[in-house]
């Protein structure tokens, strides 16, 4: 069985072993471009309204999720997924909330052009159960020119409990994760080494 390694320099995938500079380096761009001021600045900031166009307003089962294409399409290219898990304050369900910090910051130009890929911003009214997952899995197995050897997923707080949990799950599923701030529900961090 795969295991997924988190916040290493090398991550197994189908029991093989990729230098994050042949697969990865994505990842580390994740790590460390989204810090945990741009998570505090949120908190305080509103949506960009130009940010907030560039993620489609969309449903699956009742589900609500905002969805920004990779820039400049191509239809014969297969594109990694971004799947961002928003915390414990924008939980709700008007489709808007969860677009704050990485979304926000995913939906820079530079980063876009640099790495195109999907990203995928669920919202949830409770916690990010693995119904929630099952879900997303639908909306991505609809999307048109996935790479599914590259989905990843971040979260912070809730969100970062909802990485754990569904690596857990099915580790298998994706190529790498980037919990910050990972509390459970009992509100215990799950990255403190006093947890």
């Amino acid at each position: 069985m795969s295991q997924l390694n988190f916040l290493s320099p090398l991550a197994l995938h189908n029991n093989n072993i990729y230098d994050f500079n042949e697969v990865h380096q994505f990842y580390l761009c994740l790590l460390f471009t989204f810090s945990l001021q741009a998570q505090k600045k949120a908190k305080k900031d509103k949506i960009n309204p130009v940010v907030e166009k560039r993620y489609e307003k969309l449903s699956f089962e009742s589900m609500p999720y905002r969805l920004m294409r990779p820039v400049d399409f191509q239809a014969g290219k297969k594109y990694p997924v971004i799947i961002s898990l928003h915390g414990a304050g924008q939980r709700g369900n008007d489709n808007s909330k969860q677009l704050k910090a990485w979304p926000q910051q995913l939906a820079n130009d530079d980063i876009r052009k640099k790495f195109p890929a999907y990203v995928l911003a669920p919202q949830s009214n409770s916690h990010w159960e693995i119904e929630r997952f099952e879900k997303v899995k639908g909306i991505i197995k609809n999307l048109p020119v996935v790479d599914m050897q590259r989905i990843y997923i971040m979260g912070h707080s809730m969100g970062g409990h909802g990485t754990f949990l569904w690596t857990q799950y099915t580790p298998e599923y994706f190529a790498a994760a980037a919990p910050v701030q990972a509390v459970d529900a009992r509100g215990v961090n799950l990255l403190s080494p006093n947890s």
